[in-house]
């Protein structure tokens, strides 16, 4: 058998404590006596230092875009987020096959899933959404749950109360 592994030695840095000690009594002092502000400390701190509310610089502003490298998201992102869910709950209620395949796959509890989430989604974003959005929710929805309906209610059959559909032909003879 092999060895059994060494111990593993934790090293924990402690120093943020004293910065956090410092940076308190500082606060204190600023609020015990007005006056001019005391100069900060000469020693590097180890961690970023804590902002305090008693301190009077502005604060920073958020990081752009362009500093970060990070796309801002375009008035189409929602639309197409709205889209990929309506197009997974039809893909869910066999309407459309798995992409890669011609297969038709139906899961309906996951279909009811995303068709609540879409509802959800129309409740909370209710007045914030451009027309085009709104009014694709709106169809989507209708769409998902009338043949969402359609796959858990099957039709009654013909003749039983007048109801249903006559059998093709016309039913007469």
């Amino acid at each position: 058998m092999s060895d059994p592994l060494p111990p593993i030695e934790k090293k924990v840095d402690e120093s943020w404590k004293e910065q956090v000690e410092r940076e308190r009594r500082l606060a204190e002092s600023r609020q015990a006596k007005p006056g001019p502000e005391p100069a900060p400390s000469t020693t590097p701190p180890s961690s970023p230092p804590r902002r305090d509310a008693s301190t009077t610089r502005a604060p920073e502003p958020p990081p752009s875009a362009a500093a970060t490298d990070e796309p801002e998201p375009s008035d189409s992102a929602f639309a197409v987020f709205l889209s990929s869910l309506s197009m997974q709950a039809m893909m869910a209620l066999g309407e459309l096959p798995i992409p890669g395949t011609d297969q038709r796959h139906e899961d309906l509890e996951q279909a009811r899933y995303l068709i609540d989430m879409l509802g959800l989604l129309q409740q909370k974003t209710k007045g914030n959404l451009t027309l085009e959005e709104g009014q694709f929710l709106e169809n989507a929805l209708y769409e998902l749950r009338l043949r969402y309906t359609q796959k858990i209610v099957p039709p009654p059959p013909y003749g039983a109360g007048g109801q249903g559909m006559p059998p093709p032909g016309g039913g007469r003879r």
